[in-house]
């Protein structure tokens, strides 16, 4: 069996219909008794179809009570009753079966006994949405009356601050400042100023007659404010190229002069000049002229462009290979090479080098060196690499052997290079026959034929 927790009120909330709430569990305009722990349950539709409110942030519900007509909402009143929920309590799986059997909603708006402790009658129920576009944009979903009924539970009290609290012509005095009074009933005047935002010292300048002076004077192109002892006065800017110097003569102790030191420059009375930030006075570029010879002036002139004294930009930084090949002593047909990490030495580099060095590629390079292969050296071949490794001694004959070239060497005098397949050269030197000069006839006839005309 279910148990009571609290009063509920089940309404849909329709952003294009405009009639007002309706408690689905009573089919009529919401009702509640005051002083009473409720809830609200509400679900987001358009035009009857649920919708999915995961474009929402935040649903909001007030009630305010009815202006003077008795028909619409005062929209300056404070509400009587508001309640937000957040993204985080909202329920974007509800179903419409869900809805129909009460069993679930978009969101649960819950107001405790003394917040809904207002005071009996009609009054006026708005709830709206607000999505999570950029801005966020406003969505009333439902608008319309609500009634707050007397059950006469309990004490009947008048409804609890802030909502229609009362005070009478002493309490009133008493607690707010009285318009004919023109301030002088303040009881505390520093805290009448903070509340204000008028706190001096914090939000306003105390009264102070430096000020005053200032305050005073015509603010002028290039003037300066300087004290004379007794007041802020202004000294007028002086002609191009002079500088402000101390004069105690002058009743403000200084005046503008010609620049010394020739050429319109300021002289450094001291051996180091500083220069510090204008920001930050802990980064400074310190000019140091102690190094000097006695009476020596050294001119530095700037050139008339901007430099950035960044090392890599208009100066190089310092790098100790730079710093070798500055100290190295170098004339024509030279070139510098290193010996170690950032060490360089020179060595000579001829025209003929350097004629060999400038080509592209080595083809290019074998060119310039007369080594042109194919029209100035042989290209290589295995063949060639063979005849190149034989002796050529005397009578020696060079036979391929099927893989490589072989020397085969000479027979005894009188012999006959004859073919032989059982050879590894295939030939060999065999005696001859008939003496020293005749070649032994095999067959009984042998036959001469032109070598124009066989016949």
């Amino acid at each position: 069996m279910a148990t009571i927790t609290r009063q509920r009120i089940r309404f849909a909330g329709d952003s294009v219909r405009f009639d007002g709430p309706r408690d689905k569990l009573r089919t009529a305009m919401p009702v509640f008794w005051r002083g009473n722990d409720l809830q609200f349950e509400v679900a987001v539709f358009e035009n009857d179809l649920l919708q999915d409110i995961s474009n929402l942030t935040q649903l909001t519900l007030e009630i305010k009570a009815l202006g003077s007509d008795g028909v619409h909402p005062d929209p300056t009143a404070t509400a009587l009753m508001s309640k937000s929920v957040d993204v985080v309590d909202m329920n974007n799986s509800l179903t419409l079966t869900q809805w129909n059997d009460g069993s679930t909603q978009h969101a649960i708006i819950s107001f405790t006994g003394q917040e809904s402790n207002i005071a009996a009658g009609e009054n006026w129920l708005v709830l709206w949405a607000t999505t999570n576009d950029v801005p966020g944009r406003i969505i009333t979903l439902a608008a319309g009356r609500i009634k707050v009924l007397e059950d006469g539970a309990g004490l009947s009290t008048t409804p609890s601050p802030p909502q229609n609290t009362y005070y009478n012509t002493v309490q009133s005095d008493a607690r707010f400042a009285q318009r004919v009074q023109n301030l002088s009933d303040l009881s505390d005047i520093p805290t009448a100023r903070t509340n204000l935002g008028l706190a001096i010292g914090s939000d306003v300048q105390a009264f102070s007659d430096n000020l005053g002076d200032i305050a005073a004077l015509t603010p002028t192109k290039g003037n300066l404010l300087v004290g004379d002892g007794t007041d802020w006065v202004e000294v007028g800017v002086g002609t191009n190229g002079q500088h402000l110097e101390v004069d105690s003569v002058q009743a403000s102790g200084v005046k503008w002069a010609a620049a010394g030191g020739g050429g319109g420059g300021l002289p450094v009375p001291d051996t180091t000049s500083i220069v510090e930030g204008s920001v930050d006075a802990t980064k400074e570029i310190r000019i140091e002229v102690d190094g000097l010879t006695t009476a020596m002036t050294r001119v530095w002139t700037a050139p008339d462009q901007d430099i950035d004294l960044t090392p890599g930009n208009t100066f190089e930084a310092a790098d100790a290979g730079l710093l070798s090949i500055a100290g190295l002593t170098t004339a024509a047909d030279k070139m510098i090479y290193t010996t170690a990490l950032d060490t360089y030495a020179v060595a000579d580099l001829t025209a003929a080098g350097r004629a060999l060095l400038d080509d592209a590629n080595v083809a290019a390079q074998r060119i310039t060196l007369g080594l042109q292969i194919g029209t100035d050296v042989q290209a290589y071949h295995a063949y060639l690499a063979d005849l190149a490794g034989l002796t050529p001694a005397k009578g020696t004959v060079m036979i391929y052997n099927g893989t490589d070239w072989v020397a085969v060497g000479v027979g005894t005098n009188d012999d006959l290079l004859t073919a032989d397949s059982a050879q590894a050269s295939g030939v060999k030197w065999a005696a001859g026959g008939g003496g020293g000069d005749t070649l032994p006839i095999v067959d009984t006839t042998t036959v001469v034929k032109g070598s124009v005309d066989a016949t």
